[in-house]
């Protein structure tokens, strides 16, 4: 489970984040498993080098990675991690990921990584521009759905879905992964003209939420590089960038040392790996490394507010943070263990704000919460809820009321026990659904761990490390997580969406900061012991239906059943996901027996 509610980082923006980053192609109109290291056998793989340098997340730490995942490296330093995956058939999800984004930008950079992946598709080496297109549509692909790209903060992906995992197929997408890697043309004409599609980009983006986005990581991550590194970039430079300014960029951050090429799906290990050194074992640095830009530091103390109104925003949105900067740390078990606590800590308080909102006499009408690391160097808390304009004050006090409720009293034992049980049956069905996971879904968590530093291990591996610590949690332990992750009087209160506030002439963030300050001056009680639920539904029947007919269609692979009550059931096996059973009832003749005068009866129904 992990707090399925809460694993974004500040959902209102990780959401927005996500869209706004996916790039946009440039189209011109016209399995054998690995010992879960780097144990190759090199009289085998003459591609594959020994690795011991702590460049694997898996190596700075004691957790174990999957053991089905198979990690090399080139002697130029490009790595690959391979994962032979059979769902669905035939196809292999293809990644070049590039761990360099938008914060690898200078000031006078900004937008060129954004750009640079756009232009990445607009010719190179093998394929003059327009002629990708054709290439991708003869081995039976197509734009969006089976190549893409996006930009990040840390990172820029590029994506490739292959029909099959024939050598030939192999072969046709790491050429164009290797052209992504240092073939890149970047000619003025096609720079010229794309940059038209990122203006046209910008002002398609210029939204409320995006507006809302940008203003609040400036109030956020004031100080640091994130605040000011937005990967659209910024309008002036995309109107003067030249192809020196992209090939300056390219040549210093698309280097072998920091790429890693991810393949899951229905391939041969013993296949691709030669492949890949045909491809790639050539490319060398174009320009000397630079080191890391400094993020800066964020320093925020005490309570600070923040206010930003959008008229069309059709909602407002109030939130509570804390947000503190640290190093980057391993991925331990010691880690995991705190993760695992502080995700049941915040479902224990997911779950009693679903239960207020489900009374209906709450101010709002939609209210998360999360905590979890961000970019390696943020661990952050929040709550956060929506409202109507004219709630946003009582909203900001019930919030404040109850975080302030959850670090004073904790949390009950009735509590604790439902959520470890949610945990564990999560984890269980994990175990149970594992040889139907989706390669391209496994692709996508693979460099996600890569990129934030953690390791991916096989849902046996995070059942077996995770249900010792969840038997043996305890109330106690819930709460000093949670005292620890809201310890101190640093508090971030934002207030942005369609409130126009009505601060009487003492600024708006003043009239937040008294409204939460008032409430802070309110007493809070204990919380309420649940009450065991009682199943709602009718008992079990005593004795089974009796069957009438029976007819099984060999060609459909479907029975039919008709019982003697007059009711049907059709059924058929399938094995496309593992251990689940999907039902539907259907009854009564739906909107054909409303009656006229009472129209929508059948919606309400």
């Amino acid at each position: 489970m992990q707090n399925k509610k809460t694993q974004a980082r500040f959902w209102r923006l990780i959401a927005i984040t996500a869209s706004l980053f996916w790039g946009a192609m440039c189209i011109v109109p016209s399995g054998v498993p690995g010992s879960g290291g780097d144990q190759v056998q090199a009289a085998q793989f003459k591609a594959a080098t020994l690795d011991q340098s702590p460049l694997w997340p898996h190596k700075s730490g004691d957790l174990q990675p999957d053991p089905n995942l198979f990690f090399g490296r080139l002697d130029n330093g490009l790595r690959y991690v391979l994962l032979p995956n059979r769902e669905p058939r035939d196809r292999v999800s293809l990644h070049l990921n590039v761990q360099a984004g938008s914060l690898n930008e200078n000031e006078d950079q900004r937008g060129l990584a954004h750009f640079l992946e756009h232009l990445l598709f607009c010719g190179s080496t093998h394929f003059p521009p327009g002629e990708l297109v054709k290439y991708f549509q003869k081995i039976g692909m197509q734009f969006g759905p089976d190549a893409n790209a996006h930009t990040g903060f840390q990172e820029t992906v590029y994506d490739v879905l292959l029909p099959d995992g024939k050598p030939a197929s192999l072969a046709q997408g790491l050429l164009v992964l290797s052209d992504y890697a240092q073939g890149a043309l970047l000619l003025p004409t096609e720079v010229a003209r794309e940059s038209k599609v990122i203006l046209s980009e910008m002002r398609a983006r210029d939204t409320t939420a995006y507006r809302i986005l940008d203003a609040s990581f400036q109030f956020e991550f004031a100080g640091t590089r994130v605040a000011q590194r937005l990967p659209i970039g910024l309008e002036d430079i995309i109107k003067r960038a030249t192809s020196q300014d992209l090939k300056k960029f390219y040549d210093t951050w698309y280097r072998p040392e920091t790429m890693i090429l991810v393949m899951v799906g229905d391939f041969s290990v013993e296949t691709v790996i030669p492949l890949i050194e045909k491809y790639f074992s050539a490319m060398t640095a174009r320009a000397a490394p630079l080191p890391e830009p400094e993020l800066g530091v964020l320093a925020h103390t005490g309570v600070k507010t923040f206010y930003h109104h959008e008229k069309e925003a059709g909602k407002t949105t109030v939130s509570i943070e804390t947000l503190r900067q640290r190093a980057p740390a391993p991925d331990t078990s010691a880690a995991q263990r705190k993760i695992v606590i502080q995700d049941v800590a915040d479902q224990i308080v997911q779950n009693r704000l679903d239960r207020t909102i489900a009374k209906g006499t709450v101010p709002f009408t939609a209210a998360r919460i999360g905590s979890g690391l961000y970019l390696q160097r943020f661990d952050y808390a929040e709550l956060t809820a929506e409202s109507s304009p004219e709630q946003w004050a009582a909203t900001l006090a019930f919030m404040e009321k109850t975080l302030r409720q959850v670090v004073q009293f904790g949390f009950t034992a009735e509590e604790l026990e439902r959520v470890k049980k949610d945990y564990l049956a999560d984890l269980e069905v994990a175990v149970t659904k594992a040889d139907t996971r989706d390669s391209q879904a496994l692709a996508r968590q693979i460099i996600g761990h890569l990129n934030n530093g953690r390791v991916f291990q096989s849902p046996t591996q995070r059942l077996q490390l995770l249900k010792p610590i969840l038997t043996a949690l305890t109330p106690q332990e819930v709460h000093q997580a949670m005292k620890r992750t809201w310890a101190d009087d640093q508090r971030l209160i934002l207030v942005t969406g369609n409130v126009v506030m009505d601060a009487s002439g003492v600024g708006p963030e003043q009239a937040i900061l008294k409204v939460y300050h008032q409430s802070a001056q309110v007493s809070v009680t204990a919380p309420e012991t649940l009450e065991a639920a009682v199943f709602p539904y009718l008992p079990e029947p005593q004795q089974s239906g009796k069957i009438l007919s029976r007819v099984t269609h060999g060609d459909l692979g479907i029975t039919q059943i008709q019982f003697a009550n007059g009711v049907y059931l059709n059924f058929k096996q399938t094995a496309f996901k593992a251990n689940e059973v999907q039902a539907t009832l259907s009854f009564g003749t739906g909107r054909m027996s409303q009656p006229t005068s009472q129209p929508g009866l059948a919606e309400l129904s």
